[in-house]
């Protein structure tokens, strides 16, 4: 009777972090490729004014989420470094088992990225 009430078996969207410098985004999606989240952090971090939302797939910003949630974290590489906030959110999500994944920047050249396993390009 009472177990209809209780929909622990309905999966949550799945969400993560991606961090790019002191900057980082709480994200509903799969985890990105490498390629995938260096476009997601351009075109989240320099918006065009006036110009229509870009395409970003399955993936979108959160405003709000539980840290218990996260499932995915990536590291873009950057100049200017994480906040001290974020760097212990990651390094709480390495304890949980979470594979926190790094890749050279949007901005930076890039050196032989390997994709991680289960990191996805398209939207499809």
């Amino acid at each position: 009777m009472v177990g209809h009430l209780y929909r622990a078996a309905v999966p949550l969207s799945m969400q993560g972090i991606l961090v790019h410098g002191s900057n980082h985004f709480i994200v509903n999606g799969p985890l990105p490729s490498a390629r995938r989240a260096r476009a997601l952090a351009r075109q989240w971090e320099i918006p065009e004014l006036g110009a229509p939302a870009p395409d970003t797939g399955v993936w979108s910003i959160c405003t709000k989420a539980f840290r218990e949630n996260l499932s995915w974290a990536v590291v873009l590489l950057s100049d200017s470094a994480v906040t001290s906030a974020v760097a212990a959110l990651l390094d709480e999500l390495r304890k949980r088992g979470i594979p926190v994944h790094q890749a050279s920047g949007p901005w930076l050249p890039q050196h032989g990225d390997t994709e991680w396993p289960g990191g996805v390009q398209d939207s499809d």
